[in-house]
């Protein structure tokens, strides 16, 4: 009897420590599905091809929108984003079909990684042979009549597009003498193109166009030259002004003193004795003299 129950406590202390290995190592994620079709309890969960995880229990919401799944993942250190999409996929082996859960490494990978507790968005995928399988005989016969009017529809394009060949191979028979004409004039253009390109070539000698950009390069030159000469002289010009413009005062002051003593001497000449007074110095007054020579 004590055998016994030092072996229950030993198996009960090993489920314990595997327990809390689990707990300390496993991640607990939850994948919320919108639309979810019946599948196989504790599924397999994928990452690129490897077993990484399994499906665990599922419930719904509370308000029966979406359906929840619980899943463990094994790696300890699983370095996925937030963002990471569940995808539920099927697989054929040995002529059975299996369900598994695949996750998708999103193409914008969030900054965060995946942690316990935290919700992942999922997918399922359709198969066509179920989706078909499972419709509603209305919508059946609904699809039926649309492949049947789309497949009418193709007929008359392609009937159409027949008789577009044979009306674009009558034209192109119709008017093959006129393409063979245009084909040879465009042939004979391109011929007398290229001969006159050769006669170009031969007409212009290298030494011809050397000269021709020589000359070129002395004009600019000469006009670099040109131009540096004009500045100078403007410069020169600018200079002189305030030297022209003191010139031109002082023989303004030169001919306003000939105006005055000229007055002067007329107003003295008109006077008595005169001459007399000019020879004895009789003062001129300016004050008489006036430009209009009175």
């Amino acid at each position: 009897m004590r055998k016994q129950i030092l072996i229950g406590l030993i198996l009960l202390f090993a489920g314990l420590c595997w327990f809390i290995y689990k707990q300390m190592t496993y991640t607990y994620v939850t994948v919320q599905f919108k639309e979810l079709r019946p599948f196989e309890h504790k599924i397999p969960v994928y990452y690129k091809g490897i077993i990484i995880g399994k499906a665990m229990e599922r419930k719904h919401t509370d308000d029966y929108k979406h359906t929840l799944v619980k899943v463990v993942l094994y790696p300890r250190n699983l370095h996925l984003p937030i963002n990471t999409q569940v995808e539920l996929r099927k697989i054929k082996k040995d002529k059975k079909t299996h369900d598994f859960l695949e996750l998708v490494y999103p193409k914008a990978p969030s900054d965060k990684l995946i942690t316990d507790g935290v919700y992942l968005t999922g997918k399922t995928t359709v198969d066509m042979e179920d989706y078909l399988r499972n419709q509603n005989p209305d919508d059946l016969e609904y699809i039926k009549s649309n492949l049947t009017a789309a497949s009418e529809n193709l007929n008359y394009a392609l009937e159409g597009l027949g008789e577009l060949f044979v009306l674009l191979q009558d034209t192109v028979k119709d008017n093959q003498s006129n393409i063979k004409g245009t084909t040879r004039n465009i042939r004979n253009a391109t011929g007398n193109i290229n001969s006159a390109t050769e006669k170009i070539n031969r007409s212009i000698k290298q030494e011809q166009l050397d000269n021709a950009m020589s000359n070129i390069g002395s004009s600019i030159t000469n006009i670099e030259h040109i131009s540096e000469s004009i500045n100078t002289t403007s410069t020169n010009i600018n200079q002189t002004m305030p030297s022209i413009n003191e010139s031109i005062r002082d023989t303004q002051k030169i001919i306003a003193n000939t105006n005055a003593i000229s007055c002067g001497v007329r107003q003295t000449l008109r006077k008595r004795f005169g001459g007399l007074r000019l020879m004895f110095g009789k003062t001129i007054d300016e004050s008489q003299c006036c430009p209009c020579g009175r």
